[in-house]
């Protein structure tokens, strides 16, 4: 819908995530140090020391063959693992997304541009096999990271709403306690070393999450570092005759709105969102809120709002213009909180339509 330049106020709030991540610290009732470089360098180790196999076969009774990995592939994951060593204290929990692609690519020419090393499934020592990109995801402590250091932060940019679909809060519950589900723009089965990266996670709803897979350059990033990008990405309309068909039949079925793209340049990104996301069908369940928008556009009339912020005068709300605006909208007015609140997007699109 709406991405968020990386201004200095964000910029400060990922310093600070970096900041608390790097100070190595012990979370949970059981108080386990999350420490992902402490984890990397033991696993770049176990390469070394020949404790990595692969499989090689599946012996008559359908158990795993294992075998040492050969030297070459070693020495390629081992490149691959230093080099997220290297940027981990230095840039890589704050990367910015015009960053990202030259990082892969640096990384998978370790891997010879053989993406389907970081699917091949490895055993290190006697644990579970599993894939490459799954055990990076374990030492670089994901779970750990999005539960106990990340929603903090988050909090401070003040996204409360899934980022794709702003119909939902990006807010489930687990436990009996609130809890950010979050996706990764670039994904983690791709890009393992961003599955911690500041600004590669994405609040969403569950069912966004579910339905988004490992799409990456078809959807669009939350964050945006190119200070002349367009940051309204998509957007919803009202055909006119909508409008005209409802004062005549008094028929909330008459309304319908419609996902666009807010740049041609993004036509692309809003025809794959709304086929994998299903936006516009989600949208039609909220027929009441583009009917509510329409009486709304009759009952304040510059005159009545006029009238309405004079009946708070003297009270101690102490309303401002901006507070008004809110009041009447029904949620916050400029493009830029859309995030605060689910349906911000469709309630301002709406309002500016009629």
């Amino acid at each position: 819908m709406r991405k968020i330049f990386i201004d200095s106020r964000i910029d400060a709030i990922a310093e600070e995530y970096k900041k608390t991540v790097l100070k190595h610290l012990h979370y949970g009732t059981t108080k386990h140090l999350v420490n992902p470089k402490k984890k990397l360098q033991k696993f770049k180790k176990d390469f070394s020391e020949g404790q990595v196999k692969v499989i090689i076969g599946i012996n008559a009774n359908g158990k795993k063959i294992y075998a040492p990995i050969p030297n070459v592939l070693s020495s390629r994951y081992q490149v691959y693992i230093q080099t997220v060593i290297d940027h981990y204290e230095s840039d890589l929990l704050t990367l910015k997304p015009s960053f990202f692609s030259a990082l892969n690519n640096t990384l998978m020419s370790s891997l010879g541009n053989d993406a389907s090393l970081l699917d091949k499934v490895l055993k290190v020592r006697n644990k579970k096999d599993d894939s490459f990109h799954n055990l990076l995801i374990t030492c670089l402590m994901y779970e750990d990271i999005r539960t106990y250091v990340y929603p903090k932060f988050l909090k401070e940019i003040g996204v409360k709403t899934c980022a794709y679909c702003n119909a939902n809060f990006a807010v489930t519950d687990i436990n009996g306690k609130a809890y950010y589900t979050a996706d990764h723009w670039k994904p983690k089965s791709k890009y393992p070393f961003l599955c911690i990266s500041f600004f590669n996670l994405v609040p969403c709803c569950f069912s966004c999450n579910r339905n988004k897979g490992d799409d990456d350059d078809e959807f669009f990033g939350l964050y945006e570092d190119d200070k002349n990008a367009c940051l309204d990405v998509l957007h919803f309309e009202l055909p006119a005759q909508n409008e005209a068909d409802y004062i005549l039949t008094h028929n909330r079925e008459s309304l319908s709105v419609k996902l666009v793209e807010s740049r041609p340049e993004y036509h692309g990104i809003c025809e794959t969102m709304d086929n994998k996301l299903h936006i516009t069908s989600i949208y039609q369940e909220h027929k009441d809120i583009v009917e509510e928008a329409i009486w709304k556009k009759y009952a304040y009339n510059r005159k009545n709002i006029e009238a309405l912020k004079a009946s708070f005068a003297g009270t101690k709300l102490n309303l401002t213009d901006e507070n008004v605006k809110r009041f009447v909208l029904g949620t916050y007015s400029e493009s830029k909180d859309i995030h605060k609140r689910p349906l911000s997007r469709l309630m301002q699109d709406i309002h500016e339509t009629i």
